[in-house]
């Protein structure tokens, strides 16, 4: 698993320095941005059109050209795609996984968690889903529901490097740094592996 860039609204305070060590740089979405090949976005976008083109039906394929807009930064269009996907999939937990992520990025904390409440309820094994949400959660300082998500998105998948660094970033956010370091430590050591 990637973990991305710090999104816009997470303030400083959320970097935590603990025994001379700097831990987090904020709260961390997966960057789906490095899935796609340096230029390749365009050409995935070209491919999802031809793909539509030829199956308009195919949920699938508006969820993968959304991914792709979303890699490139238009958020409208990305959410666009995703609508479309879930008018034609309306119960496919990754479709609202992923419309959850593009609210987070548009600062549209309450829609995100009603698509991720959506998602986990579809799937509720889906860690990914309990990151996000727990996310959502963080930006609104509803530290306690985020680091709830974060803690399920591990016993559900004690590898997910991102619900480690995040629930590091909201026990920062609380002040709590021992808890912080223990889960920015685990990170490193999963990246590291």
């Amino acid at each position: 698993m990637i973990v991305g860039r710090t999104h816009p609204g997470i303030e400083k305070s959320m970097v935590a320095k603990i025994d001379g060590q700097i831990y987090g740089r904020g709260f961390h979405l997966v960057d789906i941005s490095s899935c796609f090949a340096r230029g390749a976005v365009d050409d995935a976008i070209f491919d999802f059109n031809e793909a539509i083109a030829l199956d308009p039906r195919s949920a699938s394929s508006f969820l993968s050209r959304g991914r792709a807009h979303r890699a490139k930064g238009d958020l409208s269009r990305a959410i666009a795609d995703y609508d479309e996907a879930l008018r034609l999939d309306p119960k496919n937990a990754l479709i609202f996984n992923n419309r959850g992520a593009a609210m987070i990025y548009m600062q549209n904390y309450g829609r995100a968690v009603e698509d991720l409440d959506n998602a986990i309820r579809l799937n509720p094994s889906y860690s990914e889903a309990f990151v996000n949400r727990g996310l959502a959660y963080a930006h609104q300082r509803e530290y306690e529901r985020a680091i709830a998500d974060f803690t399920e998105a591990i016993r559900l998948d004690p590898q997910n490097v991102a619900a480690y660094t995040n629930r590091g970033s909201a026990y920062t956010a609380k002040g709590e740094r021992a808890r912080a370091k223990a889960d920015f430590d685990q990170a490193e050591i999963l990246t590291r592996r």
